[in-house]
Formats: C-alpha cells, sequence, structure tokens
C-alpha cells in the first residue's frame, strides 16, 4: 500500500463532508488502478525479456476465479455488474499461475468496465477453457481489431 492510499484513507475516515469522501474515494481507485498498471507492466517488461521464470504447475481455476472476482469487487470495478460463474467443475490447469492471473483479471476487468449498466456477465468454466460474455455496445471491425492491440483502451474507458 502506497503512502498516498494511507494518508487518502485517513482523510476519508475524518471528513464530514460527503463530497470530500467522493473525491477521495475516487482518488483511492484511481491509485488501485494505477499500481495494478505499473504491476502489469513490469511483469509485461519481465515476459518480453524472457526473464520469467515461473514454471507451470496445477492451478485450482475456480478457486483463483473467485479470488480476482472479489479483488474486483473491492476495487468497485463491478459496481453495476453481476458476475454469473457456471459450470463450477472445480478445474484443474497446468500452467504459469502469475500469467493465468493477469489473463483472468484482465478479462473479467474488461467485461465490467465496457458492460451496459445492470447486466450480467457470464462466466463458464471447463477443463479446457474459460468463455466470459457480457452485454455491450456494437464494436465495429476496426474498432475490435484495435481492442486486440497493446495498451489500447475504448472511447468508453474510464
Amino acid at each position: 500500500m502506497s503512502i498516498s492510499n494511507v494518508h487518502l484513507q485517513n482523510i476519508l475516515q475524518v471528513s464530514q463532508s460527503e463530497q470530500v469522501k467522493d473525491f477521495v474515494s475516487k482518488a483511492l481507485i484511481g491509485i488501485e488502478r494505477l499500481i495494478h498498471m505499473v504491476q502489469q507492466l513490469l511483469i509485461l517488461s519481465w515476459l518480453d525479456a524472457g526473464q520469467e521464470q515461473e514454471a507451470p504447475k496445477v492451478i485450482h481455476i475456480d478457486s483463483m476465479l473467485e479470488e480476482i472476482i472479489d479483488e474486483l469487487k473491492s476495487q468497485r470495478v463491478m459496481s453495476h455488474n453481476n458476475i454469473l460463474v457456471n459450470n463450477r467443475m472445480h478445474s484443474k490447469w497446468v500452467g504459469r499461475e502469475t500469467q493465468i492471473r493477469i489473463l483472468l483479471r484482465n478479462l473479467l476487468d474488461n467485461a465490467c468496465r465496457y458492460a451496459e449498466d445492470h447486466t450480467q456477465i457470464s462466466v463458464q468454466i471447463s477443463d479446457t477453457e474459460i468463455v466470459i460474455r457480457n452485454v455491450c455496445a456494437y464494436m465495429s471491425t476496426a474498432m475490435l481489431q484495435q481492442s486486440l492491440e497493446r495498451f489500447k483502451r475504448g472511447s468508453s474507458s474510464q
């Protein structure tokens, strides 16, 4: 946790003003996102440099998914969405835990961020795949292609 987080949380606890509490809450969310992005960029640079040394191991996908959903709830990313996880089969995959965690977190984060308000996000798990669906605005072929590029965000990004 950063020093900024500590100071902002202190302000949040002692402030009587709802407007100040609202601004501080938004600042805390921004700091959490920034910390997460920096962590991802560091991991990405390690992967690009071939320095990632994590060995593949057995990963309980459903448990990891629950942790990520709880994390997103605590960061208020999914404030207006509901995630429904189907086909809980206690699936186990073999892979690099950090990479799979980043992949799932990014997919769920994007599904929440770009979903229409008050819609459900569906997650289906099997031993071979995870399918994440949301209801979102229409994307042209060009926009869909652009969304697959690194560091691109849609126009509705916060």
